[in-house]
Order: structure tokens, then C-alpha cells, then sequence
């Protein structure tokens, strides 16, 4: 009964959105069609194929690990404040309270500096590149809304610089489409302080919120087409992750720039 209801809702959600639509003619059943079943099917292959479980289970521990490192960091420099409330280090120092400088935001910087690494090294553009294509082509979707909305699933607000050439050139369909799917998903920041906090209680958390994020960017998509669809003529682009004209020689640099922006 209970996912009856929450199936009905989908649509109820829906027909509020499309109450609220500007332009109700000019919403695409193709799109609503395809977010819809693109969100279904995602689902689907996340909580019922054999395997799935096992992979998020490995992504959870892997980001789990990475923040127990950067925490290891924190008590070197910060020593008895970075310990959580009751925690006491190995050498016997007692936690001094909860402190969000010292015990959280590190975490956010670390994981700040970790992407920009990631993404001067590559390592995150042919998973941009993969979900753009799939978005581009089952949700009707240009090369700027799809590339924009694929980096959501890694980054947070920062993905509109994926895409910064062409911020004068959007549509007002394509801005709301940017602002929603980034406040829809979770940034690599925000799951850092979202572990941090949960973990204790829900071990499997960042597991959750990766697979979340991945479901999130149809479903943000749908509304957002079906409240300000697209009317005006877009501008299509090829939707690749293109590397910096001149990158820097040593990836000490977008380490520590990305370590500013956390």
C-alpha cells in the first residue's frame, strides 16, 4: 500500500507541475515520457538487478575510507579538536565538544580538492560524458542541459562550469534546468558532511546518496520541462568535457584550487 501511494504521487507531483507551467502547449510528451521511464528504469536497476547492491556497497566503503583518511589528516593538525563529542584519541586526549570548522569543513575542502584532481587527471569525464549521452538522447535534452546536468551526479553548483562558454547563450528553460538539477542531487561536498554526520547510524549512507543522485537528474529534469518547457530555438553543442587550452603542469595546481573553492 505504502509504495502505491508513493507511486500516485509521481503523477500527482506532475499535475501539480504542469498546473504551474507556463506554457502548457509547449511541454513535450517525449520528454515527460522519457524522464519518467529513464527514472523508473534507473530504479529499477539499481534496487533490483543482482549486483547492484554489491557495487554502491564498494562506492559507500570507498568514500567512507577516503574521509577516514582526510579525518586522520584533521587530528594531525588539529589534534583534540577534530574529535567528535565523547571520542578520545589514541594518546588519551579527550574531545573538547563539537566544532564545525574542525570536525566538518575539512572534510568539504578535502573533497573539493580531491574532484579537481580527479577531473585534471580524467578520470571523471568519461562518466560525465556517458550520462550526458544517455540524457541527451532519452530526455531530449541540448548539449548544454545534458553535459550540465551529468556533472551534478559528481559535483555540485560548480557544474554549471562545465558549460560556462555558453551561460550568455541559454534559454530561460535551460537556466532553470541548471539551478534545479543542482540543488536536486548531492554535491561530493555535501556527501562529505552528510557521511560524516550519518555513517554512525546509517553505515551505508553514501551509498544511498550516490544512487539518489543518479535517480535525482531525471525526475529534476521532468518537472523542470513540464513548468518552463522549451519553446525558443536552442543551440546545439557535442557534449565532451573539453580539457583546459593551456592545463596546468602539475596537478598540485588544481589540487590546491579546488581546495580554495571547498
Amino acid at each position: 500500500m505504502e509504495r502505491l501511494v508513493s507511486f500516485t504521487g509521481i503523477f500527482i507531483i506532475i499535475a501539480m507541475a504542469y498546473g504551474l507551467s507556463e506554457k502548457r502547449s509547449a511541454v513535450s510528451g517525449k520528454t515527460v515520457a522519457g524522464s519518467l521511464g529513464l527514472a523508473l528504469a534507473i530504479g529499477a536497476l539499481v534496487f533490483l538487478t543482482p549486483g547492484s547492491a554489491d557495487f554502491f556497497l564498494l562506492l559507500n566503503n570507498a568514500v567512507v575510507k577516503l574521509l577516514d583518511l582526510s579525518r586522520e589528516g584533521t587530528l594531525f593538525v588539529f589534534g583534540a579538536l577534530a574529535l567528535q563529542p565523547g571520542e578520545t584519541a589514541p594518546g588519551g586526549e579527550q574531545s573538547l565538544g563539537f566544532f564545525l570548522a574542525f570536525q566538518v569543513l575539512p572534510s568539504v575542502i578535502f573533497f573539493s580538492a580531491l574532484m579537481s584532481l580527479l577531473y585534471y587527471l580524467g578520470a571523471v569525464q568519461p562518466a560525465v560524458s556517458f550520462f550526458a549521452r544517455v540524457f541527451k538522447r532519452y530526455l531530449r535534452l541540448s548539449g548544454a542541459e545534458a553535459m550540465s546536468s551529468s556533472s551534478n551526479i559528481f559535483v555540485g553548483i560548480e557544474a554549471v562550469f562545465t558549460i560556462r562558454p555558453y551561460l550568455a547563450k541559454l534559454t530561460r528553460s535551460e537556466l532553470f534546468i541548471l539551478l534545479t538539477c543542482s540543488m536536486a542531487t548531492t554535491a561530493s561536498t555535501t556527501l562529505a558532511i552528510y557521511v560524516s554526520f550519518l555513517k554512525q547510524h546509517v553505515p551505508t549512507i553514501a551509498g544511498h546518496l550516490i544512487s539518489a543522485s543518479i535517480i535525482t537528474i531525471p525526475t529534476a529534469v521532468l518537472i523542470s520541462k513540464v513548468m518552463i518547457p522549451e519553446w525558443a530555438t536552442r543551440k546545439r553543442w557535442e557534449h565532451y568535457l573539453p580539457r583546459p587550452k593551456q592545463p596546468p603542469r602539475t596537478s598540485w595546481v588544481p589540487s590546491w584550487t579546488g581546495r580554495g573553492k571547498g
